[in-house]
């Protein structure tokens, strides 16, 4: 797997954090997708956390939560994370998202313990932030 750059595994049901661990030996892999895998967790993002080169990253509708957030921090190539629908992110775990260096592009739709406020006094270095708050429409910074 030394040469994978890009993985997509959205919608696998049955795959599970151990199925995962094959990728630290993935040193090149730039974008990941496991949205709608429900089995992820934060065990799962405590090893992405270690792909330093990781460009792309989506985790929506996982079950992940501001402990698995935390991991990401040291993510420095992170550009695009999407975690739609992980209702377990709060605005205490989006706290390291918002000093990513290139972060561009971030997907809080339907992570309703995530403020407003939060959204725009804390993640104005993002260029684009798509959420939606309970229903009442997107909010595009």
């Amino acid at each position: 797997m030394g040469e994978l750059r890009h993985l997509r595994l959205d919608g696998c049901a049955l795959l599970t954090d151990e199925g995962l661990s094959l990728l630290a030996a993935s040193p090149k892999l730039k974008c990941l997708n496991v949205s709608g895998c429900k089995k992820i967790c934060d065990a799962t993002v405590s090893l992405v956390g270690n792909l330093r080169q990781l460009q792309q990253l989506e985790l929506s509708h996982c079950n992940i939560t501001d402990v698995g957030l935390r991991s990401l921090c040291a993510m420095v190539s992170l550009e695009r994370l999407d975690l739609e629908g992980c209702v377990e992110i709060t605005d205490e775990g989006l706290v390291c998202v918002e000093d990513s260096p290139k972060l561009r592009y971030l997907n809080l739709s339907g992570c309703v313990l995530v403020t407003d406020g939060f959204v725009r006094e804390r993640l104005v270095r993002v260029a684009v932030v798509v959420v939606t708050f309970r229903g009442t429409g997107e909010l595009n910074m």
